[in-house]
C-alpha cells in the first residue's frame, strides 16, 4: 500500500519475471483523497 502526498492511497503488486527482477506495479485498489484514514487500519506483518 502507497500513501501519496496528495492524500491518494494505491495497492500496489510487483509480480516477477523469469529474469529474476520485477515487472512494472500494477494497481489493484485505490482511494481517492479524503477516502481513506491511515490512522485506522492495522497492518499485518510489518512494522508500519
Amino acid at each position: 500500500m502507497y500513501f501519496y502526498d496528495t492524500g491518494e492511497v494505491k495497492m500496489l503488486t510487483w509480480l516477477a519475471n523469469p529474469n529474476g527482477k520485477f515487472n512494472d506495479p500494477v494497481g489493484s485498489w485505490e482511494a481517492p483523497t479524503g477516502q481513506w484514514y491511515k490512522p485506522s487500519a492495522r497492518f499485518l506483518g510489518t512494522s508500519a
